[in-house]
């Protein structure tokens, strides 16, 4: 038979970082998420909070964490919230975030995605064409910035590094 590893025993002391994040939460009446959106989820570093923080005898199994009043997410997301409600990504990211994660754990909450990059013209910032005609060579395979040594940069003296 294998080891199955090391096991969560609730109640075991976690390290002193640890311990003053869920000072933090029983203190507070009311907690904020806010982040930006990576691959439908919260970053890997706000992940990685919650897997070191909602530890087992303090998040769940049993809980003693005191319930927050309310919990409030916000994230930025680069598509629209209808775009990433007809992808059924909006229902996943609020599942992860309040059910999941933040659970019983507060009386109420709230998910608020800002979503889609929107140009001052209205025009969607996803669109290849607009950014084409903004800078050139974006989306045609050449650099959008070139270094001190190219010859169709203003300024250029054609020798730097690597020539």
């Amino acid at each position: 038979m294998t080891d199955p590893g090391p096991r969560i025993t609730p109640g075991a002391r976690v390290p002193a970082d640890v311990a003053a994040e869920q000072a933090r939460l029983d203190a507070a009446e009311v907690w904020a998420f806010i982040y930006p959106v990576w691959w439908t989820d919260c970053p890997a570093r706000l992940k990685g909070w919650f897997d070191r923080v909602w530890t087992a005898g303090f998040a769940y199994k049993p809980v003693r964490l005191r319930v927050a009043r309310q919990a409030l997410v916000l994230c930025t997301a680069g598509y629209s919230v209808a775009e990433l409600d007809a992808s059924g990504c909006h229902q996943a990211m609020r599942t992860t975030m309040l059910t999941d994660r933040i659970g019983e754990r507060a009386r109420s909450s709230e998910f608020v995605v800002f979503g889609g990059s929107v140009l001052r013209n209205g025009e969607s910032a996803g669109d290849p064409d607009h950014w084409a005609a903004v800078k050139p060579g974006i989306w045609h395979g050449r650099p959008s910035w070139r270094g001190p040594s190219d010859p169709e940069r203003p300024g250029a003296s054609g020798a730097g590094p690597g020539d």
